[in-house]
């Protein structure tokens, strides 16, 4: 019985570091640039647009030398002109302070105020990169991009981002592997339906993945949707 009550606490408290994530405010942004911060020399960047387009996919350098930062701070210009860019994403990938670095530098170089920007989480990104959803969604995107574009997503839209992974798959507690999948699974899906519950639905835009996580829809109700 104690043993119960403890995994019972365990799930939850798990649970509620999925919902943290899912039910974060999110961002303002029209056209967002991405930099998955994973390295080691480059850094995995997309650009993605609020009605869910992906403008622009590359490369950028996240090395410390003088030159490669250079090179990064002036590219990084070109893009947020090129696409009109008003928030950049950067994730805690391990190349996270190299980015940081090169961004520091344009910011300095812009006018005050006009660079607006923040950090974010990647984790789902990988998860998100290797699913069958993102297989569907980006078929000719590498995993690099997937995860980048998905960061950027995460920021926009974070229930609809949460809802196209395996929450099992998350990190979201040191002691998730101790705890039964199926009673964990059970519990993160509820709060991913409770994520996907609140606020409205656009039934003509939105994907599958995230209307089937709505209570009481199903692939056959989307599929009967889709004939109407």
């Amino acid at each position: 019985d104690l043993h119960e009550k403890a995994s019972a606490k365990l799930i939850s408290i798990t649970a509620g570091h999925l919902e943290k994530q899912v039910n974060r405010g999110a961002l303002d942004g029209r056209v967002v640039l991405a930099i998955d911060a994973v390295g080691p020399r480059t850094a995995a960047t997309s650009i993605i647009c609020s009605d869910g387009r992906i403008l622009h996919n590359e490369d950028l350098p996240c090395q410390l030398s003088t030159a490669l930062r250079s090179q990064a701070v002036t590219r990084l210009g070109e893009l947020i002109h090129s696409y009109h860019v008003d928030l950049i994403v950067v994730s805690n990938g391990p190349a996270r302070r190299a980015t940081m670095v090169a961004l520091g530098d344009l910011i300095g170089q812009s006018p005050e105020g006009s660079i607006r920007w923040t950090l974010a989480d990647r984790n789902g990104a990988d998860v998100y990169a290797g699913s069958a959803i993102a297989d569907e969604e980006m078929k000719a995107t590498s995993r690099r991009f997937r995860a980048a574009a998905w960061l950027g997503f995460s920021v926009l839209q974070p229930a609809q981002a949460f809802a196209k992974v395996d929450a099992l798959k998350l990190r979201l507690s040191s002691f998730q592997r101790e705890l039964a999948d199926d009673q964990l699974a059970s519990t993160l899906d509820d709060v991913i339906v409770s994520g996907a519950s609140r606020g409205g639905v656009d039934v003509n835009s939105a994907p599958v993945s995230w209307l089937t996580r709505l209570p009481g829809v199903t692939t056959d109700v989307e599929i009967g949707r889709a004939h109407v």
